[in-house]
């Protein structure tokens, strides 16, 4: 299995700014979560081409407080964990647990670019 980009996050100091304009420049759906996590609709439920995404304010100091993070989805979170720091990259958050979709965390590449890697609990997602 590739391990291919399944979702994106903008990291926003102002996530209401960022929720009014993609919402009007490209016509994206809103849905409102828990702790300020406002899902993004990119397109139409039967359209399978793309990917979905966020806005949400940063997590912890680590995590840039204006960003675009892409999560990518790998088939086991703990082994992925321990080949980002065997590469270079850094492990920015503790494991998230998603009741009912899996298990996150928050990454950094050797550049200093963060990303998100998840499992999820049924790899049909």
């Amino acid at each position: 299995m590739l391990n291919r980009v399944v979702h994106f996050e903008f990291v926003s100091q102002q996530p209401e700014l960022l929720l009014h304009f993609y919402t009007k420049v490209f016509g994206w759906q809103s849905v409102r979560g828990e702790d300020g996590y406002t899902r993004l609709i990119t397109g139409a439920a039967a359209d399978v081409r793309g990917i979905n995404g966020a806005i949400v304010r940063s997590v912890n100091e680590h995590v840039p407080t204006v960003a675009t993070i892409n999560t990518i989805q790998v088939v086991d979170l703990m082994q992925s964990l321990d080949e980002v720091v065997r590469h270079g990259g850094r492990v920015l958050s503790e494991v998230i647990r998603l009741p009912a979709i899996g298990k996150f965390a928050y990454c950094e590449d050797p550049e200093g670019r963060a990303f998100g890697c998840i499992e999820y609990e049924s790899q049909n997602t």
